[in-house]
This record gives structure tokens, C-alpha cells and sequence, in this order.
């Protein structure tokens, strides 16, 4: 990847998940999103901006 090269950002959000998936620690068998999480960037701090779920979910 040359510095002109544009990176590739994919934002992935899944409503009500909560952590259970494995790579969370939890005994439940989800491969693919572990492996998404392997190669990626996980957000583990983070704040909501609205107490109910829609207002929060347009501000990302």
C-alpha cells in the first residue's frame, strides 16, 4: 500500500449483540466474526451518544 492508496475502512454494527461471540470470551462458537475481530480493529471503550438505541446508531 503506497501513502496515495485510499484505505479500506469497513464499519460493521450488529444491533442487541451485546458480547456474545467468541472472540469475547463467551463459550459460543461464531468463526467468522472471530476471525473478522483477528484481523481487525476492536472498539472495546466506547460511550453511547443517546439513551435510546436509533439516535445512537445515526450518530455513528
Amino acid at each position: 500500500m503506497t501513502s496515495q492508496d485510499p484505505p479500506n475502512v469497513l464499519l460493521m454494527h450488529c444491533h442487541d449483540l451485546g458480547q456474545y461471540v467468541g472472540c469475547c470470551g463467551v463459550d459460543i462458537e461464531t468463526p467468522n466474526i472471530d476471525r473478522l475481530a483477528a484481523g481487525g480493529a476492536r472498539f472495546e471503550n466506547h460511550f453511547v451518544t443517546a439513551p435510546q438505541c436509533s439516535p445512537s446508531r445515526g450518530s455513528l
